[in-house]
């Protein structure tokens, strides 16, 4: 390929230089041979969607990253895939019992496809309420343990249980730090070469926000300026940084292009922020299972996350009528006892929750998920704050 250049005019903008060289010549073909390649990938995969969608939830993201398969539109296609074949395996069986056609394989296997029909009405439920990717339960499972007992055994394992024990402490220890706020005193020299300051902060958050000259910062109903930034490490390890602030007229506020407002508490509420929206993660992703809860701990849960209480409390419902139906029909199909008396007891409770579904009647697997729904609102901030949106139904 030949490529002929023009001197660049120094009125136009450079967006991305570029030196033409081997190196640069033999990098550019082979991004370009790898995006050939995974295009073609691509074009396979997309036939092969709703075996995707079968997939772990982690593993489908993972093949859209390197491929570009939409982990969504795979779990969708694949949920109807499992919901036709389902349906198809109850019509066999309904056939049977009336008489239409002989018993076979397929009717005898009605327990797979009322299980199939289940989980695939579930998981187009959520892939459309959340829009994120789930994988089929029988296949996940198995993936996600083998995965878990490889990795036990692998080096990281050992580091990961003293990150998770680390993190424990810095809850503890988060919640509880507060920045180190000095003023200067008006008889102390300021020393040679240093900028004026009047005031002094010592934090553990590098503060990238503060620009020297050029950040205003509202510390209370006073305004001050960045005017010095120094890094060093405390007696426990930690880096500190140290800001030096000089104070300006309130009345030239309008002459910052940039503010910020401080609080010494501003290290505990970032990283509060941050395990807000961590725990949001996977707290809208099990919305269902907070439809078990009580009315109070769903208002709460409502308040400060993106989650419809009377909405999840009607499909939690749903799903436990469902999932009674499923447990009552094995327990009777095998004639035992307890499983079947176990999913009457869910079709009846069910029943009742949606006679008084509007004051969103807890159920009693509600106790189960309701230290779950505290943890998270451990981390509510106060004052609810704005969230990105995503797809799907709160």
């Amino acid at each position: 390929t030949s490529y002929f250049l023009a001197p660049w005019r120094p009125q136009d903008t450079i967006r991305i230089a570029d030196e033409p060289n081997e190196d640069t010549i033999a990098q550019t073909a082979a991004k370009v041979r790898a995006q050939a390649r995974r295009q073609k990938q691509g074009a396979v995969l997309w036939f092969l969607a709703p075996l995707v969608g079968q997939l772990p939830a982690w593993l489908q993201n993972r093949i859209d990253n390197d491929i570009g398969v939409s982990p969504t539109r795979a779990t969708f296609l694949s949920a109807v895939l499992n919901l036709v074949i389902g349906a198809y395996g109850i019509a066999t069986w309904v056939a049977v019992l009336v008489g239409r056609a002989e018993p076979s394989v397929v009717s005898n296997l009605m327990p797979v496809f009322l299980y199939l029909t289940i989980e695939s009405l579930f998981r187009l439920g959520m892939v459309n309420a959340t829009g994120e990717p789930f994988g089929c339960a029988y296949i996940t499972i198995p993936i996600t343990l083998t995965r878990e007992f490889v990795n036990s055994f692998s080096p990281e394992a050992k580091k990961r249980a003293q990150r998770a024990k680390i993190f424990r402490s810095l809850d503890n220890r988060m919640l509880t730090l507060r920045d180190s706020v000095v003023r200067r005193h008006p008889n102390r020299p300021v020393g040679p070469g240093d900028e004026p300051w009047d005031l002094e902060v010592i934090s553990e958050l590098p503060k990238d926000h503060w620009t020297l000259n050029v950040t205003g910062v509202r510390y209370g109903d006073e305004l001050y300026v960045p005017v010095y930034r120094e890094v060093s490490k405390g007696q426990d390890g930690r880096p500190r940084h140290r800001f030096r602030l000089r104070e300006e007229d309130p009345e030239t506020a309008l002459a910052f292009k940039y503010f910020a407002v401080y609080t010494p508490e501003e290290a505990r509420e970032v990283y509060r922020q941050k395990r807000y929206l961590d725990t949001a993660a996977w707290l809208e992703s099990f919305p269902y299972l907070w439809g078990l809860t009580d009315a109070e701990t769903q208002r709460r849960l409502s308040e400060v996350y993106r989650y419809d209480a009377p909405y999840w409390t009607r499909w939690s419902i749903i799903a436990s009528i469902i999932f009674g139906l499923c447990v009552a029909y094995l327990g009777l199909y095998n004639r035992h006892l307890l499983p079947a008396l176990f999913g009457l007891w869910l079709i009846g409770e069910g029943a009742l929750r949606w006679k008084n579904r509007e004051a969103m009647v807890p159920s009693v697997l509600g106790h189960a998920f309701r230290p779950f729904a505290n943890e998270a609102l451990k981390w509510a901030p106060v004052i609810p704050t704005e969230r990105p949106e995503r797809p799907g139904k709160p």
